[in-house]
C-alpha cells in the first residue's frame, strides 16, 4: 500500500468507522427479538435485586444485563417507540469500540497502513455486524478480550524495554478491569483467558532481559491473583451453573465425525463468514479461506522483527485456541459449542488479515487480489444475513401482537416450553401506541402449569383476582430430571411427571373456555407430545398460525370446558336476516379509554338459510350518532354446536373523551 500522508490516513480511518457505523445500522431493529434476546429484554426490566438473582439460577453472568438495565432507564424503549433498536444500541456501540480495538492492535503490530486495512475488513466482517445488531453480550465480550490483550501486548514491552512502573502499573489495571468485565459477561470468556494468559506468561519467561522480565512476570502473576479475587464473590455461583447446570441440555453431542467436522467446517468458516455463508457454498470453502490467510500470515511474518514475530504465533493461537478448548471439552464433558459463542475471538481475523496484506506489499497485485477477495467474501455473506428468509429471526413480535388482539376473558394463554415466557413479558401490549389505539388488560401472573396440581380456584392459583386478565401459565420439561432449575420454584425451569401435566391440564380445562397454546421450543421441553395431544383432544384447533423463523413458532387455540366468565348484564335476544338469533350478549357498564371493551354474545340458527360467510360487526356510537370505534369479526362456524358462544372484542381509542356512549 502506498504511504499516506497523516491527515489522509486520518479520514481514510474516519471513513472507515463511518462505513462500520453505516452497516451495522442498516436495518437495526428492523426484525423481532428472538428468544434470546427477549430475555435480555425482560431482565434489562427486573429491579437489579431480581435481575441478579436470576440470573444466579441461570446460565450466563449478570454484567450485560446490568449495562443494558441502565440503558433502558436512560433510553425507555417501548413497543411503540423503538424498543428492538434502543436495545440493540449497546451492542452496536461495542461493535464500534471491537472495531476500534482492532485498528490499535493492528497498528502496533503492522503500523498505520495496517490499521487501515483491519478497520476497513472489520467494518465488513459479516460475524461483528451480525452481532453489534444483536440484543446480547457477544460484542461486549469481544471488546473486553481484544483490550486485555491490547493492555497484555503492551505490558509484554516491558520485558523488552524497560519503561515507568507507573504505566506498567495502569496496563495490569487496565487489563484486570477488562478481564473481569468479560468474566462476569460471559463465561465462555475463560477459554480465552485460559489461552492469553499461558502465552503472556510463556512471553515473560523468555524475555531477554532477565532481571526486568522476573519483576515484570511477578506483578503479571499478581494481576491474576487481583482477577481471580475480583470474580471471587461470583465464582462459586458459576461453578455450581458449570458441574450441575440448571437449564435443559441445549446442544447434543456429536453423533458423528462427520458432524463434527461440519461443526469444525462452521467455526472454521465463522471468521470471515459469520453464521451467514450462502447456502450455495459449502461452509469448508469458507473454512478453506479463513486456513489459507492464517497459514500466508505465519508464512509471511518477518520472523527477525521481535513485534512480528510475536504477532506471528501469538495472535493465531488467541484466534483458534479457545474454540479448540471448546470443542475439547465437547468431546471429552459436555457439548459446550455454538458457533455465536466465537464471536470474541473471531474479532482477531481482520487484524490477521490486514497485517497478511500489508506484509505483501511488496507484492501489491497480490494483495490487492487478496484484499478484494477478503471484501468480496464478507459482501456476498453480509447479503446473505440481510436477505436469506432461513437467517430471520422467530417473529414474537407479530405472534403476541396477534395473541393480544385475539384473547378474550375467559380464555388461558399456555406458553410450551415454558421458559418463552419473556417473550409474552416484553411484546405484550402495556400502552396504547397512538391516540386511535388501544391496549388488552395488562398479563397479570405468570404461574407454573404444576399450580394446577393444587385444588385452589385457578385465578387464585394465578395470583390474581379476576378472570378477565391475561394469565400465561408456564409449562414444565416433561419427564425431565427433577434436578432441572436446582428444584427451585422461582426457576425457569422445572420438571413435571407427565401424570402431573395430564392432571393439571385438567384443572385448567375445566376453569377457561378457551386456551391460547404458545409453542416454541416445546419438542425440548414436551418431546413425545404430551401437551399437543391433550389440547387436541378437547376439539380441533379454531386458530392456528405458524410464524416466520428458525424455532417453528406456532401460536394455536384450543377450546376448553370451562365456564365463560360475567362480563356484565344480559341483554334481550335479537333475530337477523331470519337464520341467525343472538341470544344475549353480556357487556361492562364502563370502559376506559385506551382499552378493550369485551361482548361475550350467544349465538343460534333459527332458519335453513344457514349458508354464506357471515360476519358481526361491534360499534361504538355517542348519542349524537356518531360513530368511534367499530369492530368486525367473522361469526362462528354455523355447523357448531348450539348455543354457540363468540366474544366479541371493540379496541376504544385512547383519545375517546368521557361520555354515555352505546353499542
Amino acid at each position: 500500500m502506498p504511504s499516506l500522508r497523516p491527515h489522509g490516513l486520518r479520514l481514510l480511518l474516519l471513513a472507515g468507522l463511518l462505513l462500520a457505523f453505516g452497516l451495522r445500522l442498516h436495518r437495526l431493529g428492523a426484525e423481532s427479538l428472538w428468544y434470546d434476546e427477549t430475555v435480555s429484554a425482560y431482565l434489562a426490566g427486573q429491579p437489579i435485586p431480581d435481575l441478579i438473582a436470576h440470573t444466579a439460577r441461570d446460565i450466563h453472568p449478570p454484567g450485560y444485563y446490568l449495562l443494558l438495565h441502565g440503558w433502558r432507564l436512560l433510553t425507555a424503549p417501548t413497543l411503540a417507540h423503538g424498543l428492538e433498536f434502543l436495545y440493540a444500541w449497546p451492542s452496536l456501540c461495542f461493535g464500534m469500540l471491537t472495531l476500534a480495538l482492532i485498528g490499535a492492535i493492528a497498528q502496533r503490530a503492522g503500523g498505520p497502513a495496517a490499521a487501515l486495512l483491519a478497520i476497513m475488513l472489520g467494518a465488513l466482517n459479516p460475524f461483528q455486524v451480525m452481532y453489534s445488531q444483536e440484543v446480547r453480550m457477544y460484542t461486549l465480550g469481544s471488546a473486553a478480550a481484544l483490550l486485555t490483550w491490547w493492555a497484555a501486548d503492551a505490558y509484554l514491552q516491558h520485558a523488552v524495554r524497560p519503561g515507568p512502573a507507573r504505566r506498567r502499573a495502569g496496563l495490569l489495571a487496565l487489563y484486570v478491569a477488562a478481564a473481569l468485565a468479560g468474566l462476569y459477561t460471559l463465561y465462555y470468556f475463560l477459554f480465552w483467558l485460559a489461552v492469553l494468559v499461558p502465552l503472556v506468561t510463556l512471553a515473560l519467561m523468555r524475555a531477554p532481559r532477565p532481571h526486568q522480565s522476573r519483576t515484570v512476570l511477578r506483578d503479571w502473576l499478581l494481576a491474576q491473583v487481583a482477577l481471580l479475587a475480583g470474580w471471587g464473590p461470583w465464582l462459586p455461583i458459576f461453578l455450581r451453573q458449570a458441574i450441575d447446570p440448571p437449564v435443559p441440555p441445549w446442544r447434543s453431542p456429536w453423533a458423528t465425525w462427520r458432524e463434527f467436522a461440519t461443526s469444525a467446517a462452521e467455526a472454521l468458516a465463522a471468521p470471515a463468514a459469520g453464521q451467514s455463508p450462502p447456502a450455495a457454498s459449502p461452509a469448508w470453502v469458507w473454512a478453506a479461506l479463513v486456513l489459507g490467510v492464517l497459514a500466508a500470515f505465519v508464512v509471511y511474518t518477518k520472523k527477525d522483527n521481535p513485534r512480528e514475530a510475536a504477532a506471528r504465533w501469538m495472535l493465531p493461537a488467541l484466534l483458534l485456541g479457545p474454540a479448540a478448548l471448546i470443542f475439547a471439552l465437547s468431546l471429552a464433558l459436555t457439548p459446550l459449542y455454538h458457533v455465536r459463542y466465537l464471536v470474541p475471538y473471531a474479532a482477531l481475523f481482520p487484524v490477521i488479515a490486514a497485517l497478511l496484506i500489508a506484509r505483501l506489499r511488496a507484492r501489491p497485485w497480490v494483495a490487492a487480489g487478496v484484499t478484494l477477495l477478503l471484501a468480496a467474501s464478507s459482501a456476498v455473506a453480509l447479503t446473505s444475513f440481510w436477505r436469506a428468509p432461513d437467517l430471520r429471526a422467530d417473529d414474537h413480535r407479530a405472534a403476541v401482537a396477534m395473541l393480544a388482539r385475539a384473547w378474550r376473558p375467559g380464555d388461558a394463554i399456555l406458553v410450551n416450553a415454558g421458559w418463552v415466557y419473556p417473550a409474552l413479558a416484553v411484546y405484550w401490549p402495556q400502552t396504547p401506541a397512538g391516540p386511535r389505539d388501544a391496549a388488552p388488560p395488562p398479563i397479570t401472573a405468570f404461574p407454573r402449569l404444576s399450580a394446577f396440581l393444587q385444588p385452589a380456584h385457578p385465578p387464585d392459583v394465578a395470583g390474581t383476582e379476576t378472570p378477565l386478565a391475561p394469565v400465561v401459565i408456564r409449562a414444565g420439561s416433561v419427564d425431565a430430571p427433577p434436578t432441572l432449575g436446582w428444584g427451585r420454584a422461582d426457576s425457569d425451569f422445572y420438571a413435571l411427571s407427565a401424570a402431573d401435566t395430564l392432571a393439571a391440564l385438567d384443572t385448567l380445562a375445566a376453569s377457561y373456555s378457551r386456551v391460547w397454546h404458545y409453542r416454541l421450543y416445546d419438542t425440548v421441553s414436551d418431546p413425545t407430545g404430551v401437551i399437543r395431544r391433550d389440547l387436541a383432544a378437547h376439539g380441533p384447533a379454531f386458530f392456528s398460525a405458524t410464524l416466520p423463523g428458525p424455532g417453528y413458532l406456532l401460536l394455536e387455540g384450543y377450546p376448553l370446558d370451562g365456564p365463560r366468565p360475567d362480563l356484565g348484564p344480559a341483554t334481550g335476544s335479537a333475530t337477523f336476516g331470519g337464520s341467525v338469533r343472538l341470544r344475549s350478549a353480556q357487556a361492562p357498564t364502563a370502559v376506559a379509554a385506551g382499552s378493550y371493551l369485551y361482548v361475550a354474545t350467544v349465538w343460534d340458527e333459527i332458519g335453513d338459510n344457514a349458508t354464506g360467510a357471515r360476519a358481526t360487526s361491534l360499534r361504538l356510537y355517542a348519542h349524537d350518532g356518531t360513530l368511534v370505534a367499530q369492530a368486525d369479526a367473522p361469526l362462528l362456524d354455523p355447523t357448531a354446536p348450539e348455543p354457540r358462544p363468540q366474544s366479541l372484542a371493540l379496541p376504544v381509542p385512547a383519545a375517546t373523551a368521557p361520555s354515555a356512549y352505546f353499542l
